[in-house]
């Protein structure tokens, strides 16, 4: 269906703003999950120099000591990567921003190769009032009662509006 959807003039025209609105919101609470995963590694990095004190003080066995690190370690790790996630998504998103800037957006390319918050982007631009499961038709409808068949009828008989090649 996605393939079948070329993007409107108007769709063109609002994308930078919708990419730019989005970016604001979510680049806050990018930063918002930044600051709170990077106390949590300054908080799993007292704790290890918590237990390393107490084992040397004695008041850890050899075995809760090995426990302790373990799962500092492994704790660490999953903060480590989540905080590279948050890194890629930035990426992912001044991507977005400059392709929905410079060029017609391939939409089923966009939704293919795109991550959970390229394809939340991607729906919001698309069908921002949502889009609703009809039980009896079997089929997705938007807000204004169009399902996904008539969307892409809309579509074939609009044909690519706008410059092909993004110029």
């Amino acid at each position: 269906m996605l393939a079948q959807i070329q993007p409107t003039a108007e769709l063109l025209a609002k994308l930078p703003a919708i990419a730019a609105r989005t970016w604001e919101t979510r680049k806050e609470q990018i930063a918002e999950d930044a600051k709170a995963l990077t106390r949590r590694l300054e908080e799993q990095r007292a704790l290890n120099l918590r237990t390393i004190k107490s084992k040397i003080d004695g008041h850890l066995s050899d075995e809760d000591f090995r426990t302790m690190k373990t799962s500092i370690a492994e704790e660490t790790a999953r903060i480590e990567e989540t905080m590279r996630s948050l890194d890629a998504e930035k990426s992912s998103y001044r991507d977005l921003m400059q392709q929905a800037e410079a060029e017609v957006i391939n939409f089923e390319q966009a939704w293919r190769e795109g991550g959970l918050h390229r394809k939340r982007e991607l729906q919001n631009a698309l069908f921002p009032e949502g889009l609703t499961w009809w039980i009896k038709r079997k089929v997705f409808e938007t807000g204004k009662g169009l399902s996904i068949d008539d969307l892409g009828t809309v579509f074939d008989t609009l044909g690519l509006v706008g410059v092909p090649d993004g110029i």
